[in-house]
């Protein structure tokens, strides 16, 4: 079976790259050290630091595998210079009942609606991608349909 690629931006694939090598240059190494410290105390059955020690590397262990096989299957794409239609990458202004929002398209791994960067797969981001500036774009929501208005692309 062949493994999903996922987009992603040069910046996300950067972020997750020093992501990957903190976890195991830095974190994994002092967690191991932990580990065999609190061995060294004795009765395991018994001992807390050792638990908290081992789940602390099962988390960090986890994430390690589960960034890798991110990284292996990540296809980076490079940002359009052509800024005329919305593309992976871009940050985009939109207008809805005259108020402005801006977003970055970004792709699903990089999705973070708290930093305002919008997934490919989200709703909006559908709607955009491919979109021109002054295009009108409608998005479902629970509560009907919402329109909006592509002000700029950069």
């Amino acid at each position: 079976m062949k493994a999903k690629k996922f987009k992603v931006t040069q910046e996300g694939f950067d972020k997750l790259n020093s992501e990957f090598k903190e976890l195991r240059e830095v974190k994994r190494p002092v967690v191991v050290a932990r580990l065999q410290k609190a061995r060294e105390m004795g009765d395991l059955s018994e001992n807390s630091e050792y638990t908290s020690a081992k789940e602390s590397l099962r988390f960090i262990d986890s994430r390690i595998v589960w960034i890798e096989l991110r990284l292996r299957n990540a296809e980076v794409v490079a940002k359009d210079a052509n800024n005329n239609f919305v593309s992976l990458g871009d940050s985009v202004i939109l207008e809805r009942d005259g108020q402005k929002l801006e977003y970055q398209i970004v792709g699903e791994l990089e999705a973070d609606i708290e930093n305002k960067k919008l997934s490919t797969n989200s709703p909006i981001g559908k709607a955009v991608l491919g979109k021109g500036k002054g295009d009108e774009v409608q998005v479902a929501t629970p509560s009907g349909n919402v329109v909006y208005k592509i002000i700029n692309i950069s």
